[in-house]
């Protein structure tokens, strides 16, 4: 990151704010989170799904995967599914079917 990332978002904190914006979701969504992610906290997951179940149109889920981490055990060179992928997949499958057919 470089200073004019830094000086961008200091500008512009109120459009950038992600918080913010989740609770503008008109759209139906679905948040995913492994709950030992060691990128992300999955704090942030609930933060995101609580701001949009306040929001104008509450219509977020969030599907949190117990013992995932960020990428839910998948590794590069991919080596096949590992559970707690097939979890994340399964959950977006179903999600999907629901809001889309």
């Amino acid at each position: 990151m470089g200073l004019g990332l830094l000086d961008d978002l200091e500008q512009n904190r109120a459009t950038l704010d992600v918080t913010a914006a989740a609770a503008r979701v008109s759209a139906p969504w679905l948040i995913v989170h492994g709950e030992e992610d060691e990128s992300v906290p999955v704090a942030e997951a609930d933060t995101l799904h609580r701001a949009a179940e306040a929001g104008e149109c509450p219509r977020s889920e969030l599907e949190r995967v117990s013992e995932a981490g960020h990428t839910f055990g998948a590794v590069h060179p991919f080596a096949g599914p590992t559970p707690h992928l097939t979890r994340a997949l399964n959950a977006t499958q179903t999600w999907l079917r629901r809001h889309l057919e």
